[in-house]
C-alpha cells in the first residue's frame, strides 16, 4: 500500500517539474522571436536595393498553393518562368511559356481563378480545386437563397484532411445544417460526400464507382 500523502507530495513535484518545463520553454520562444526581429529589424536597415522589373523580364511566380492544404497534391514552391507583359505599381500581368496570360478571371468567395484554371477544364484533364471549390460553394450559395432548409460546404482542403484523419481547423456545428457537402481529391482523384447530420446518414459518391473500402471509410469520416 502507498500512503496517500506520498502520492500527494509525488503528485505536487510532477507539477513543479511541468510548471518549471513550460517556463524553460517560453523562454525558448521568446528568444527565439527576439531574434527573428533583430533579423528583420538588420535586414530592413541595410538598405537591399529593391528589384527592378520591366516589360519582357522573365520571372518565376511564388506558388501559393503550395503553402495550402492542398489535398491530395505536391506542387513546387515557384513556377515558370514568365514574362511580364505589363507593368502597374506592385502588379504585374504574366504569361507563361504556352502563351497563357496569368491574370485573375474571376474571385468566388476566398478562391481565386486564373485562365490556366478555366482551360485545365475538359476531357482527359486534372481539374484544379480552385475551380471545383469555386462551383460547389456558388451551388451551395444558391441553395441556402432559395430554401429554407440550410446547407454548408466543406472545401477540398478540409474535407481531404478529415478524410485523410488529419488534423482540420474546421470549426462547423454539423446539426445546424440539413445538408453538408465535401469534396475530397485523393490520389489525383475527385470523390463526394453528402452528410445528413439531423438523419446521421451520409452518401459517398465516387465517379469510378464506390469500393465498400471507401463507404466505410466515409461512414468512419463523417460519423
Amino acid at each position: 500500500m502507498v500512503d496517500n500523502s506520498v502520492e500527494t507530495v509525488v503528485g505536487e513535484e510532477s507539477v513543479s517539474e511541468d510548471i518549471e518545463r513550460l517556463d524553460q520553454i517560453k523562454a525558448v520562444v521568446q528568444d527565439n522571436v527576439r531574434k527573428v526581429q533583430e533579423s528583420t529589424r538588420r535586414r530592413l536597415k541595410s538598405g537591399a536595393p529593391k528589384p527592378d522589373f520591366k516589360v519582357g523580364d522573365q520571372v518565376l511566380r511564388q506558388n501559393v498553393r503550395s503553402q495550402q492544404r492542398k489535398g491530395g497534391k505536391l506542387e513546387a514552391n515557384f513556377l515558370g518562368p514568365y514574362i511580364i507583359t505589363a507593368l502597374q505599381g506592385k502588379s504585374a500581368d504574366l504569361q507563361g511559356d504556352r502563351k497563357h496570360p496569368h491574370v485573375i478571371l474571376a474571385k468566388i468567395g476566398p478562391y481565386k481563378l486564373f485562365y490556366w484554371d478555366i482551360a485545365r477544364i475538359g476531357p482527359n484533364k486534372e481539374l484544379e480545386s480552385e475551380a471545383i471549390n469555386a462551383y460547389l460553394s456558388i451551388l451551395i450559395r444558391k441553395h441556402n437563397r432559395q430554401n429554407p432548409d440550410a446547407a454548408a460546404f466543406i472545401d477540398s482542403f478540409a474535407m481531404t484532411a478529415i478524410w485523410d484523419r488529419k488534423s482540420s481547423r474546421l470549426r462547423i456545428d454539423p446539426m445546424a445544417f440539413k445538408v453538408i457537402v465535401g469534396i475530397v481529391n485523393e490520389h489525383h482523384h475527385w470523390m463526394l460526400l453528402v452528410i445528413y447530420p439531423q438523419e446521421k446518414k451520409s452518401l459517398f459518391l465516387d465517379p469510378m464507382g464506390e469500393s465498400l473500402a471507401n463507404t466505410k471509410r466515409c461512414l468512419e469520416t463523417t460519423r
